[in-house]
């Protein structure tokens, strides 16, 4: 079993690194709890039309991990 790290505070790089792998869900295993801010939610998800990341964490968000 994989001990959690606390808390972590992401930009919008590490979310469309990890999404661009098909790994977004290691913020959620790694770590206890995983925020974004609103402007990170927006340049990803609102700004980010067809760009990678915008699905991922649209979903994450809506399923609670994030």
């Amino acid at each position: 079993m994989i001990r959690k790290l606390g808390t972590v505070v992401c930009n919008s790089s590490p979310v469309i690194g990890l999404a661009s792998l098909g790994m977004l869900n290691l913020l959620w295993e790694l770590f206890d709890s995983v925020f974004v801010t609103e402007a990170v939610y927006t340049e990803v998800v609102r700004q980010g039309c067809n760009r990678l990341g915008k699905e991922e964490l649209e979903t994450a968000v809506e399923q609670g991990y994030i």
